[in-house]
């Protein structure tokens, strides 16, 4: 009853960053929607909607769906805590400013927003499932990244929009159990998370670990030829 209770969901989701600014350096954000049983509710009352909340909508919103608007921002900050054992980082685009010399006149370092307190058992079952689904025996991005040679926790997504043909959603981990790099794609109109956003993210983290994979590759066959 607590998974679904009224609630519970909009609470981890709006500590995860869901539905709130990034604070991320740039003029404005993209306005996003956690919704709730007072706002669609309230919404009925005003006319603005045919019906008052339901317990489908916990469902909905469990599963991404629904009334939920998000972006891969808050997305890869919500991944992000979950990696760091509940640190909610401010994304940020600049580093430094420099001079006409070439001397850095400014640094950019912001802050982390706030701490969430997630259970570490909690975490560890989490990022488990999130290894599983990218890399298990029946993940769901298994066929992207299963023969990937560096663990990995990811989980697809399919956002269903009026008017649209299913959005492809991959958020990914890397490498696990400690990540160090979080990434977040989505694709209008590309279908089931593994379809378009899972192989994106794939050739992002590719180039990330671009050194430590050659290396590998060069370690494996200095072994099968000696």
């Amino acid at each position: 009853y607590r998974m679904w209770n009224t609630g519970e969901l909009q609470h981890w989701a709006h500590a995860l960053g869901i539905g709130r600014p990034t604070g991320i350096d740039l003029p404005v954000e993209d306005e996003t929607l956690l919704p709730s049983q007072h706002w669609r509710n309230q919404l009925y009352k005003e006319g603005g909607t045919e019906r008052p909340w339901s317990a489908g909508d916990n469902i909905q919103l469990a599963t991404g769906q629904g009334d939920l608007q998000t972006n891969p921002l808050q997305m890869a900050v919500a991944y992000a805590a979950l990696g760091n054992g509940g640190t909610i980082v401010t994304p940020h685009l600049g580093m430094e400013v420099e001079d006409a010399a070439g001397r850095v006149v400014k640094e950019f370092d912001p802050k982390p927003r706030r701490k969430v307190r997630i259970d570490p058992g909690t975490r560890s079952v989490i990022m488990e499932g999130l290894h599983e689904a990218a890399q298990g025996a029946r993940g769901t991005s298994t066929s992207v990244f299963g023969s990937f040679p560096i663990p990995v926790a990811g989980k697809t997504g399919t956002a269903v929009r009026d008017g649209h043909t299913d959005q492809s959603w991959y958020c990914i981990l890397a490498p696990y159990p400690d990540p160090r790099i979080v990434t977040c794609v989505t694709i209008e109109e590309g279908g089931f998370g593994a379809q378009a956003a899972a192989p994106a993210a794939h050739t992002i983290l590719e180039a990330y670990f671009h050194d430590q994979l050659a290396a590998e590759s060069r370690e494996a066959g200095e072994t099968e030829t000696g």
